[in-house]
């Protein structure tokens, strides 16, 4: 799948170069060509310039000296390239004499013949002739006209240019094609990470499931082999299938859980009226720890709570609820034995802020990931003690959807440390 995601982008990467390329390059190469034909038309003009007076007996016709003055020099310099230019005053009839005062090229016998015969009939003003590969420039008067002609090459320089365009179009694309596959490895990455995190949390739920309804399907093979006897004999099978029913529905309850909170991220709804509610966090927190000093005792950690009175925030009692409930368990499972987890809850400046603190300690590779979905840094650890790797990224998101932080640092001389910023109420600040 990632294969074929990163051959899709880096096509089109490669197509959007390709077509930007082919467009910017055509519009230079056309460019180019229109500047080409300017200048050729210019030179056309220029060299029929300061004609005045012409006719038959200004030219060789009538044995007259032609009275067509040379090209005019200084001025204001032209900017065009200086092209070869011939000159010839041509009757109706096709009769033609060159005009050396204004030429500096000239045509042969058989493609003057030609070019004559092509532009007698032409109206004045600038044409192409493809045959003879020659521009020209017409202009009559009574019976003469004068037409100045120029070789097709001066109009061509595009052309070269096209070509080396076209080189340096291939190098561009190839160095965009080894870019292109390095950005689309580090493009995809996440996507890949986060592909691999989800085949593995789909193992780990897949087992997970798997194994409380072995056990659910053991318990009631057992129930059935036995109608006759009385409920209470068989009670621990079905506190057995209690129990492993309830792991279940709490691993769907986590993923409902987030998926409704993606769902509102996505549609930018935050659930307003539930965010609104007044909540003393002070005492949210002081209840969660009672509810747990069994737990601890049973882990054998102590539980050191500091908590600041009336500290007010605004948001969903239920959820930030679950919210300290996560980072306690989480703080109790993984302290070391016979240590202590510190709980502190206080009001800096605009944020309520909450610590929980263990001695346990978080391997620096994991620090980045702990807050990402179906991730668990005791690998060894699935479902039971380790949980489903969703823990903390309920807590995030429950964080994020009320506008504050979370944030984790561990090290052997401190411990392992979940901090939580959120937005007092305006009222209480």
């Amino acid at each position: 799948m990632l294969k074929k995601l990163r051959v899709k982008l880096v096509s089109l990467i490669m197509a959007v170069v390709a077509l930007v390329l082919a467009v910017v390059f055509s519009a230079i190469c056309i460019l180019s060509y229109q500047q080409d034909i300017a200048n050729v038309e210019s030179a056309l003009q220029s060299s029929l310039a300061h004609i005045d007076g012409f006719g038959r007996d200004h030219y060789g016709f009538e044995n007259a000296e032609p009275r067509a003055m040379p090209p005019q020099i200084g001025g204001r310099p032209d900017k065009g390239p200086i092209i070869p230019v011939a000159v010839y005053a041509v009757l109706l009839d096709g009769t033609a004499e060159a005009v050396p005062t204004r030429m500096t090229a000239s045509l042969s016998e058989e493609v003057l013949s030609e070019a004559v015969r092509e532009t007698v009939d032409q109206p004045d003003g600038f044409g192409h002739l493809s045959a003879l590969g020659l521009y020209f420039e017409k202009r009559s008067e009574g019976d003469v006209a004068l037409v100045a002609f120029a070789d097709g090459s001066a109009a061509s320089g595009w052309r070269q240019l096209a070509l080396m365009l076209a080189g340096a179009a291939l190098l561009l694309l190839g160095a965009v094609f080894v870019v292109s596959l390095l950005f689309s490895r580090w493009a995809l990455r996440p996507v890949e990470e986060a592909w691999q995190r989800q085949r593995q949390f789909v193992s780990d739920a897949s087992h997970d499931l798997r194994t409380p309804i072995t056990v659910i399907l053991a318990n009631n093979s057992i129930l059935l082999d036995h109608e006759s006897d009385s409920v209470e004999s068989q009670r621990q099978w079905v506190q057995s299938t209690q129990h492993e029913a309830l792991q279940m529905q709490s691993l769907v309850e986590d993923l409902l859980l987030l998926a409704k909170m993606d769902e509102s991220a996505a549609s930018g709804s935050t659930e307003g009226q539930r965010l609104e509610e007044s909540v003393d966090l002070s005492t949210l927190v002081e209840g969660e720890l009672l509810q747990f000093e069994s737990v601890a005792f049973d882990r054998g950690v102590a539980l050191d709570e500091s908590l600041q009175e009336n500290v007010q925030v605004k948001g969903d009692r239920a959820r930030l609820a679950r919210l300290v409930s996560t980072l306690v368990d989480n703080a109790c499972k993984y302290a070391e034995p016979s240590s202590t987890v510190s709980v502190s809850l206080t009001a800096k400046g605009r944020f309520a802020q909450l610590a929980v603190r263990n001695q346990g300690l978080i391997a620096e590779a994991d620090l980045p990931h702990l807050f990402d979905r179906f991730y668990r840094a005791d690998k060894a650890r699935t479902g039971g003690e380790g949980g489903h790797g969703l823990g903390l990224a309920i807590a995030r998101a429950i964080v994020e959807e009320h506008g504050g932080s979370i944030a984790a640092e561990s090290s052997a001389a401190e411990g392992t440390t979940f901090t939580v910023k959120l937005p007092l109420e305006q009222s209480a600040r």
